[in-house]
């Protein structure tokens, strides 16, 4: 099973959790449930695919403002 977890660096570390998922998540699955990638209101947001029965992260995309690094299954 696997989770996404959105982070932000907004003053309260918001965090959102999305899943649980049977197969490995890919970036569509990320804009299926968040609505878009991006850094949103905020100067960087952190999607992450979690596997939730190792606690391994599987993949990440980091948008900052106008740029985003991504690897794993979310490249």
């Amino acid at each position: 099973m696997f989770l996404i977890q959105l982070t932000n660096d907004a003053y309260s570390d918001d965090i959102r959790t999305r899943g649980p998922f049977k197969t490995l998540p890919t970036r569509e699955d990320v804009i299926r449930e968040f609505g878009s990638i991006g850094p949103g209101d905020y100067d960087t947001q952190t999607y992450s695919v979690i596997n939730v029965n190792t606690t391994q992260v599987m993949g990440e995309i980091t948008c900052y403002d106008d740029d985003e690094t991504s690897w794993g299954c979310l490249k």
